[in-house]
């Protein structure tokens, strides 16, 4: 489904309000999955549409929870991995959150989501 994302923090820290709007959305395809390595975890992914290597708009979360659901979006919280630029394949982990809305002018409310099982 595509969806606008919002990130609300930046290596972890929560960005104020006006900072999150003064950035903007990103836009792609989302999908929330079991996790393949650990299938009691979720992973939230915002891929660019049609593209078939599911190329990340942003990096995506890992352990996901969807925290909140309701009319005006979707808020989802999880861990990001980024390149820390040092050497390869070694990231650096942050907290971080999605407020995801549908696209202005998307008339179809998205499907629903399978919720992570109860630990």
């Amino acid at each position: 489904m595509k969806l606008q994302v919002y990130r609300l923090r930046e290596k972890g820290r929560r960005l104020p309000g006006g900072e999150v709007e003064r950035r903007g959305p990103e836009v792609g395809e989302f999908m929330y999955e079991r996790n393949n390595m650990r299938g009691r975890t979720f992973k939230a992914l915002l891929v660019r549409p049609g593209d078939m290597k599911n190329f990340h708009v942003i990096p995506l979360l890992d352990e996901a929870v969807i925290l909140k659901v309701d009319s005006q979006g979707m808020l989802i919280a999880g861990r990001e991995f980024v390149s820390n630029g040092v050497r390869k394949h070694q990231n650096n982990e942050y907290r971080q959150s999605w407020w995801c809305v549908l696209p202005q002018g998307a008339t179809t409310p998205p499907a629903p989501l399978e919720t992570p099982p109860q630990a």
